[in-house]
C-alpha cells in the first residue's frame, strides 16, 4: 500500500507550501528530467508525474541532508529596472545561471539564463537584425523575471527542497530565513548531491 508523506515548506511571504517527499533515488530520476529540459521545466509528457511512496520510518534529523549544506550564499541579485543587456552581461561574466531580482531588500523575483535566452531575440547580431530586435536589450528585469518565486527555509531536507523544485517546474529555489535572503539552490546543486551520494 503506497501513501504520500507531505511537509509544509515555508515561502517568503510567511506562509507555508506543500511538497511530497520522494525516496533519494526518485529525486535523482527526476531531477534529470528536469536538469536537461531546454527551458529549465518539466516538458509536457511529464506534466502530471507525482512521487508516491510507501511509508518508512522518518529519518534521524541528526543525519537529514539540509539545503543549509548544499546551497549557494553568494547570491547574485538585481533591481527590477536592471536592462536585459546588463543582465546577459553579468550572467555571462559570471558563469552563474540565475539572479534573484531584489528591491527594497524584498525578494520579487528569479532571472534564469534560460529567461535571458527566451527574452532576446534570434535576430540579435545577424545580417536580418533591426531595430526592434535591438530594443529588447532594454526591457528590464521585471518584464523578464519569474514573479512570486517559492522559496525553501534553511533547515529544509534536500528530499523536500527537490520535489518542490519539480512539483513547481522550477529551476532553482531561493533560499529565506527570517525574512532575509541568504542563498540559493538550484536543481544542479541537487543533482550533484544525489550523484555523490550514490558514489
Amino acid at each position: 500500500m503506497s501513501t504520500e508523506h507531505r511537509h509544509d515548506l515555508p515561502v517568503a511571504d510567511g506562509g507555508t507550501r506543500s511538497a511530497t517527499e520522494p525516496p533519494a533515488s526518485s529525486c535523482l530520476a527526476h531531477l534529470f528530467v528536469a536538469f536537461l529540459s531546454r527551458d529549465g521545466r518539466l516538458p509536457g509528457p511529464h506534466a502530471d508525474l507525482t512521487v508516491v511512496r510507501s511509508r518508512s520510518p522518518d529519518p534521524d534529523p541528526r543525519f537529514t541532508m539540509t539545503i543549509d549544506r548544499i546551497m549557494s550564499r553568494d547570491v547574485v541579485t538585481v533591481a527590477p529596472d536592471a536592462a536585459l543587456i546588463d543582465i546577459r552581461k553579468r550572467l555571462q561574466e559570471g558563469g552563474f545561471n540565475h539572479m534573484l531580482v531584489v528591491e527594497d531588500g524584498a525578494l520579487c523575483g528569479v532571472i534564469s539564463d534560460r529567461d535571458v535566452l527566451k527574452a532576446i531575440s534570434p535576430f540579435l547580431d545577424t545580417y536580418s537584425e533591426k531595430h526592434r530586435d535591438v530594443k529588447t536589450l532594454s526591457r528590464p528585469a521585471s518584464e523578464i523575471m519569474q514573479g512570486d518565486p517559492i522559496t525553501v527555509a534553511p533547515g529544509t531536507p534536500v528530499e523536500e527542497a527537490s520535489q518542490t523544485l519539480l512539483d513547481n517546474r522550477v529551476s532553482s529555489l531561493p533560499v529565506v530565513e527570517g525574512g532575509d535572503l541568504i542563498g540559493i539552490v538550484t536543481g544542479k546543486d541537487m543533482l550533484e548531491y544525489y550523484v555523490s551520494e550514490g558514489a
